[in-house]
Protein backbone atom coordinates (compact mmCIF):
# COMPACT_ATOMS: atom_id res chain seq x y z
CA UNK A 1 0.00 0.00 0.00
CA UNK A 2 0.76 3.44 -0.99
CA UNK A 3 0.29 6.56 0.91
CA UNK A 4 -0.11 9.31 -1.33
CA UNK A 5 -0.11 12.52 0.56
CA UNK A 6 -0.12 16.05 -1.63
CA UNK A 7 -0.97 18.66 0.44
CA UNK A 8 -1.50 19.62 4.35
CA UNK A 9 -3.77 22.71 3.72
CA UNK A 10 -7.16 22.15 4.94
CA UNK A 11 -10.38 24.44 4.98
CA UNK A 12 -11.45 22.94 8.58
CA UNK A 13 -9.80 22.83 12.18
CA UNK A 14 -10.80 19.28 13.94
CA UNK A 15 -9.70 19.23 16.75
CA UNK A 16 -8.65 15.17 16.13
CA UNK A 17 -6.62 16.13 13.16
CA UNK A 18 -3.75 14.42 12.94
CA UNK A 19 -1.88 17.35 10.65
CA UNK A 20 0.94 19.53 11.72
CA UNK A 21 0.97 23.00 9.62
CA UNK A 22 -2.52 23.08 7.90
CA UNK A 23 -1.32 26.24 6.07
CA UNK A 24 1.44 24.56 4.79
CA UNK A 25 2.42 26.12 1.24
CA UNK A 26 3.98 23.69 -0.68
CA UNK A 27 2.43 20.84 -2.30
CA UNK A 28 4.02 17.42 -3.41
CA UNK A 29 5.76 17.55 -7.24
CA UNK A 30 4.16 15.21 -9.12
CA UNK A 31 7.08 14.28 -11.28
CA UNK A 32 9.03 13.20 -7.85
CA UNK A 33 5.79 10.97 -7.18
CA UNK A 34 5.97 9.54 -10.48
CA UNK A 35 9.70 9.04 -10.36
CA UNK A 36 9.56 7.07 -6.71
CA UNK A 37 6.44 5.16 -7.73
CA UNK A 38 8.77 3.63 -10.87
CA UNK A 39 11.50 2.86 -8.32
CA UNK A 40 9.38 1.36 -6.11
CA UNK A 41 7.43 -0.98 -8.61
CA UNK A 42 10.77 -2.27 -9.69
CA UNK A 43 10.84 -3.91 -6.29
CA UNK A 44 7.19 -4.06 -5.09
CA UNK A 45 3.91 -4.78 -5.78
CA UNK A 46 1.51 -2.09 -5.24
CA UNK A 47 -1.62 -3.25 -4.41
CA UNK A 48 -3.49 0.15 -3.46
CA UNK A 49 -2.88 3.80 -3.15
CA UNK A 50 -4.53 6.08 0.11
CA UNK A 51 -4.37 9.54 -1.64
CA UNK A 52 -5.00 12.24 1.50
CA UNK A 53 -3.94 14.88 3.18
CA UNK A 54 -5.40 17.86 4.12
CA UNK A 55 -7.97 18.71 1.99
CA UNK A 56 -7.10 17.37 -1.45
CA UNK A 57 -10.21 19.24 -3.30
CA UNK A 58 -8.56 22.66 -2.24
CA UNK A 59 -5.76 21.69 -4.80
CA UNK A 60 -6.23 22.84 -8.69
CA UNK A 61 -8.23 21.09 -10.92
CA UNK A 62 -5.37 20.32 -12.95
CA UNK A 63 -2.98 19.18 -10.61
CA UNK A 64 -5.92 16.65 -9.43
CA UNK A 65 -6.26 15.62 -13.34
CA UNK A 66 -2.65 15.15 -13.64
CA UNK A 67 -2.76 12.88 -10.38
CA UNK A 68 -5.39 10.68 -11.16
CA UNK A 69 -3.66 9.78 -14.53
CA UNK A 70 -0.56 8.80 -12.69
CA UNK A 71 -2.15 6.52 -10.04
CA UNK A 72 -4.53 5.16 -12.84
CA UNK A 73 -1.19 3.77 -15.14
CA UNK A 74 -0.92 1.64 -12.50
CA UNK A 75 -3.90 -1.31 -11.61
CA UNK A 76 -4.66 -0.52 -8.22
CA UNK A 77 -7.58 0.47 -6.11
CA UNK A 78 -7.01 3.93 -5.05
CA UNK A 79 -8.66 5.26 -2.55
CA UNK A 80 -9.49 9.37 -2.03
CA UNK A 81 -10.23 10.85 1.46
CA UNK A 82 -12.07 13.88 1.25
CA UNK A 83 -14.05 16.09 3.98
CA UNK A 84 -16.04 16.99 0.84
CA UNK A 85 -15.25 20.72 0.41
CA UNK A 86 -15.43 20.52 -3.28
CA UNK A 87 -17.46 17.38 -3.89
CA UNK A 88 -17.47 17.97 -7.52
CA UNK A 89 -13.69 18.01 -8.00
CA UNK A 90 -13.97 14.42 -6.83
CA UNK A 91 -15.55 13.43 -9.98
CA UNK A 92 -11.80 14.26 -11.57
CA UNK A 93 -10.62 10.66 -9.98
CA UNK A 94 -11.69 7.77 -12.03
CA UNK A 95 -11.48 4.43 -10.91
CA UNK A 96 -11.73 5.79 -7.21
CA UNK A 97 -13.06 5.08 -4.02
CA UNK A 98 -14.04 8.33 -2.45
CA UNK A 99 -14.28 8.43 1.48
CA UNK A 100 -15.08 10.92 4.11
CA UNK A 101 -15.16 11.00 7.74
CA UNK A 102 -18.22 11.54 9.04
CA UNK A 103 -17.37 11.68 13.03
CA UNK A 104 -20.01 14.05 14.93
CA UNK A 105 -16.73 15.78 16.55
CA UNK A 106 -16.61 17.60 13.23
CA UNK A 107 -18.33 21.00 13.30
CA UNK A 108 -19.83 20.45 9.65
CA UNK A 109 -21.24 16.62 10.51
CA UNK A 110 -24.47 17.43 9.51
CA UNK A 111 -23.35 18.81 6.10
CA UNK A 112 -21.31 15.65 5.39
CA UNK A 113 -24.64 13.45 6.11
CA UNK A 114 -26.30 15.76 3.82
CA UNK A 115 -24.04 15.71 1.48
CA UNK A 116 -23.29 11.90 1.43
CA UNK A 117 -26.67 11.35 0.92
CA UNK A 118 -27.62 13.35 -1.67
CA UNK A 119 -24.16 12.77 -3.82
CA UNK A 120 -24.08 9.04 -3.71
CA UNK A 121 -25.09 8.29 -6.89
CA UNK A 122 -22.40 10.85 -8.43
CA UNK A 123 -19.61 8.11 -7.42
CA UNK A 124 -18.86 4.30 -8.05
CA UNK A 125 -17.87 4.06 -4.91
CA UNK A 126 -18.37 5.46 -1.41
CA UNK A 127 -16.73 5.09 1.45
CA UNK A 128 -16.81 6.12 5.44
CA UNK A 129 -13.57 6.94 7.15
CA UNK A 130 -14.00 7.16 11.02
CA UNK A 131 -11.84 8.21 13.61
CA UNK A 132 -12.67 6.33 17.05
CA UNK A 133 -13.62 9.20 18.87
CA UNK A 134 -16.14 9.60 21.41
CA UNK A 135 -19.05 10.05 19.09
CA UNK A 136 -18.43 6.48 18.32
CA UNK A 137 -17.05 4.93 21.80
CA UNK A 138 -20.07 6.17 24.05
CA UNK A 139 -22.41 4.42 21.59
CA UNK A 140 -23.39 0.52 21.24
CA UNK A 141 -21.87 -1.02 18.07
CA UNK A 142 -24.84 -1.60 16.50
CA UNK A 143 -26.20 2.23 16.34
CA UNK A 144 -22.87 3.37 15.26
CA UNK A 145 -23.63 0.60 12.64
CA UNK A 146 -26.63 1.05 11.51
CA UNK A 147 -26.07 5.21 11.39
CA UNK A 148 -23.76 4.24 8.28
CA UNK A 149 -25.88 1.55 6.44
CA UNK A 150 -28.46 4.05 6.22
CA UNK A 151 -26.14 5.92 4.24
CA UNK A 152 -25.50 3.82 1.70
CA UNK A 153 -21.94 3.35 1.49
CA UNK A 154 -20.24 0.55 -0.22
CA UNK A 155 -17.35 0.26 3.33
CA UNK A 156 -16.12 1.70 6.48
CA UNK A 157 -13.11 1.75 8.20
CA UNK A 158 -12.40 2.62 11.52
CA UNK A 159 -8.96 4.60 12.32
CA UNK A 160 -7.51 4.26 15.59
CA UNK A 161 -7.14 7.55 16.89
CA UNK A 162 -3.79 9.19 18.36
CA UNK A 163 -3.47 12.47 20.18
CA UNK A 164 -4.33 15.63 18.05
CA UNK A 165 -1.25 18.20 17.35
CA UNK A 166 -2.98 20.70 18.17
CA UNK A 167 -5.22 19.89 21.34
CA UNK A 168 -3.38 16.58 22.78
CA UNK A 169 -6.49 15.09 23.80
CA UNK A 170 -6.70 11.38 23.47
CA UNK A 171 -9.15 8.79 23.19
CA UNK A 172 -8.70 5.40 24.27
CA UNK A 173 -10.56 2.61 22.10
CA UNK A 174 -10.05 0.61 25.20
CA UNK A 175 -12.51 2.69 28.08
Amino acid sequence: MISIFPTYKCNHNCEFCYLHDKHYPKVLDLRILEKRLEEITQHYEIEKFNTYGGEITLLDEDYLIQLNSILNRYNVKNYVSSNLYNIEKLNLFTNAYISSSINEERADYKYVIETLKNNKHKFERLCVLSMITPSILNKDAYTVLKSYNDLGIDWISFIKYYPSINTGDVYHIQQ
